[in-house]
């Protein structure tokens, strides 16, 4: 199980290549709040590759701030903890109805705020996954513009 979850962002990427292909194939007959949430779905992959392999990784500097680095496998954490990502991403993908296609643009939000607030608590000029946690909000933002 451990080897499993240690292939948490390889199988993020997959579910999203699957999710956005599906999307793709049957665009004609997708709604628009689909469309953006296969959008949203692919902007959150990016992300968690984002803030998870470059730069030392945002979810490094929040294990060392809660003091539990070491404590608990990372994988297991790491893939226990942004679950909800994934899972906010893809449910607008499969259930097309209020709330659900509000997830992903929430968790966008969500996002933006935490890696805005890295910045204040860690006193640095920039964290891990920042730009396209921006992206995200930024995105997220447009579609519930459009998908009233």
């Amino acid at each position: 199980m451990k080897k499993l979850l240690s292939k948490y962002l390889e199988i993020y990427a997959l579910v999203t290549a699957i999710a956005c292909g599906v999307i793709l194939i049957r665009r004609e007959n997708m709604s628009k709040s689909r469309k953006w949430a296969a959008l949203l779905l692919f902007i959150s992959c990016i992300h968690a590759w984002d803030e998870s392999k470059w730069s030392g990784g945002y979810f490094d500097l929040i294990l060392n701030k809660l003091g539990i680095k070491g404590k608990i496998p990372d994988d297991l954490a790491y893939t226990a903890l942004t679950d909800s990502a994934l899972a906010a991403s893809v449910i607008p993908c499969i259930i097309d109805k209020a709330p659900f296609k509000y997830l992903s643009a929430g968790m966008g939000f969500f996002e933006c705020v935490t890696h805005t607030a890295g910045i204040k608590l860690y006193d640095v000029d920039t964290v891990p996954g920042i730009y396209t946690a921006w992206l995200w909000a930024a995105l997220a933002a447009i579609s519930l513009v459009k998908n009233k």
